[in-house]
């Protein structure tokens, strides 16, 4: 048996992301989880991904700081009883807590970890732009500042379309990230 694609159930994921929109409009804190209960079980990690932009987009409005990556997780952390959400809870809440902001950065989302770190996407505050941001995982012998420097050192001598350009080193809470 086919499994459903959001496209089976788009224009249902519509109407009950704009009520949900409508209810934020009107100055309420509508419930995800009732939102959620409203559409079988295949669709429901498709509404969630479209609740959570909408609430964000709605949050950063109102000045808060508002990241999909923390509402995703919040949401799975109190829904995942929510049949067709079960699965998704567990992968999530093992991911490290994500901070909201360093310094003008707001972390959006985690973009991959590897060896080294984590790369995060962000949005400068500042200059309205996406970045991304490598935070080091700290070295057996402190030495991951060291390594983060000698790596940002050698990418901003590179000048391709396939390499990122780097443009800061921060040390923030014994963190090191670029």
């Amino acid at each position: 048996m086919e499994t459903p694609s959001r496209s089976t159930f788009a224009l249902e994921i519509d109407q009950v992301a704009d009520a949900f929109e409508a209810e934020l409009k009107a100055g309420q804190r509508p419930d995800p989880g009732a939102f959620l209960a409203r559409l079988p079980e295949a669709a429901r990690r498709a509404l969630l991904v479209e609740l959570v932009r909408v609430e964000v987009e709605y949050r950063r409005k109102a000045g808060e700081a508002a990241s999909e990556a923390q509402y995703l997780r919040g949401y799975l952390q109190s829904y995942s009883a929510i049949p067709g959400l079960e699965n998704d809870r567990a992968r999530v809440s093992s991911l490290p807590a994500l901070p909201a902001t360093i310094d003008q950065f707001e972390l959006l989302q985690e973009l991959g970890a590897g060896g080294m770190g984590i790369v995060y996407l962000a949005r400068d505050t500042q200059l309205d732009r996406q970045v991304a941001i490598k935070v080091l995982k700290p070295g057996p012998d402190g030495s991951a500042g060291e390594r983060l420097l000698r790596e940002a050192k050698s990418a901003a001598k590179l000048n391709h379309p396939n390499t990122v350009s780097v443009y800061q080193v921060l040390e923030r809470e014994g963190r090191s990230m670029s």
